[in-house]
């Protein structure tokens, strides 16, 4: 994908992750040396920061290795029947940058977990000509390192992991052995990365523009073609039971002290429901923007989340909705965002409401997704500060019906979100 300075969200599925690239991986103690990005001061003329090691040190992409160490870590791979996680392909293909023997460097080490090469690419490759002042960004893709600016690749990177593994798909036996429940919305997880480079006019010039409703459209479009992937997926090899760790924990996982009971529930009782978190944001998109298929989409989208019991007309639903969701029309110039922000704010808010039931789950993606469109549209300067300040202090009370999934009460959310759509 090509991101022009006129227009945004463009979306290519295709793309190679960084391990699966030939080259050789050289290591953190190669790219954050005190000479290179582990420096104390900014070169002179320099584009990026050169103290990039430092700030990865703070992330949790750098104790990722460790993690798998610690008393949970040890008690995941035990209820695993594992023998640790340190050795074991399934855990080390996203808590490290795992590639094999054959590609690593003298400096390289596993235990340095998510390191710079995991999202860049192999060192090797491009380590002899991205360090000359003639060099440019095109001459850096150009030997190999990765579009990380653009969202679709951004996007395709860190679903591989934090939606599930191409290899490796993430299995509900994972869950029930105490691994933290996999959620993942791009914009929000970009946003809480620590900042890593600095978005300015030179940023821009070598880059493109950096708009985080453009982020947040393509990563769930993506999101939600790779969920229907893996759920076509898990239904097609049921035996017995399919893979649960495409459905929605909390429709089987409630507490068996409390009364609990669904008001106009669609599902019975104990039934697993599809994950719809991602599908709610696409029946707010379609409607969106317009030439496309919303009204049939959502019918589509609301088929599915009925319970799974007709193993091929759900298959057959799910490869039309993956196919309608492919076919959104969500290409824009940028100065159209200044409309398409809010709109998407209040189709999500209006679609929210709709809904029947609201898991804890997909009320996540709500406030997550809020969130993310507010603070992007109110950063471009899209929402006034009347708007701002309505929908700041209504986002406080999402969070806050979402911060513990053992406390989340359905109908407080559900009255926050009545309350701002009367208020809009």
């Amino acid at each position: 994908m090509i991101v022009s300075l006129n227009t945004l969200a463009v979306i290519s599925e295709n793309h190679t992750l960084p391990i699966e690239m030939e080259g050789k991986f050289l290591g953190v103690e190669t790219c954050g040396s005190s000479e290179c990005h582990g420096s104390a001061e900014r070169w002179r003329n320099a584009t990026v920061l050169m103290k990039e090691r430092l700030i990865w040190n703070s992330s949790r992409h750098a104790s990722a290795y460790d993690s798998l160490k610690s008393e949970l870590g040890r008690k995941i791979t035990r209820n695993l029947g594992l023998p640790n996680g340190e050795n074991t392909e399934q855990c080390l293909s996203c808590h490290s940058t795992y590639v094999p023997d054959s590609q690593r460097g003298e400096r390289f080490s596993l235990t340095d977990g998510v390191t710079c090469e995991s999202c860049h690419g192999p060192g090797g490759n491009f380590l002899s000509t991205h360090v000359y002042p003639s060099s440019t960004h095109e001459k850096n893709l150009s030997a190999g390192m990765t579009p990380t600016s653009e969202s679709d690749y951004r996007a395709n990177l860190c679903l591989s992991c934090h939606q599930a593994n191409k290899k490796n798909q993430f299995k509900h036996s994972y869950y029930g052995a105490g691994h933290p429940r996999l959620r993942f919305e791009l914009e929000t997880y970009s946003e809480n990365l620590p900042y890593h480079y600095r978005y300015d006019s030179d940023y821009e010039r070598r880059k493109g523009l950096v708009n985080g409703i453009n982020s947040w459209l393509v990563g769930q479009i993506l999101s939600t073609i790779q969920t229907l992937d893996y759920l076509e997926q898990a239904i097609k090899q049921t035996k017995f039971l399919p893979e649960l760790a495409s459905f929605e924990c909390f429709s089987c996982h409630q507490n068996i002290n409390k009364p609990y009971s669904r008001k106009n529930s669609s599902s019975e009782f104990g039934t697993p429901s599809v994950y719809s978190g991602n599908l709610l944001m696409i029946k707010a998109i379609a409607s969106t923007f317009p030439d496309n298929n919303s009204k049939k989409l959502k019918q589509l989208i609301d088929e599915l989340m009925l319970p799974v019991s007709k193993k091929q007309e759900t298959l057959a639903l799910i490869r039309e909705i993956r196919l309608l969701t492919r076919q959104l029309k969500i290409e824009a110039p940028y100065e159209e965002y200044r409309q398409i922000g809010p709109k998407l704010i209040k189709n999500i808010i209006k679609y929210s409401n709709q809904e029947i039931e609201i898991s804890y789950g997909k009320a996540e993606m709500i406030a997550m997704s809020l969130s993310s469109l507010i603070t992007s549209a109110s950063g471009q300067g899209y929402i006034e500060s009347a708007s701002k300040n309505l929908y700041e202090n209504s986002l406080d009370s999402l969070y806050t019906a979402v911060s513990n999934s053992m406390s989340f009460k359905e109908e407080r959310f559900k009255n926050t979100l009545k309350k701002l759509q009367a208020k809009l």
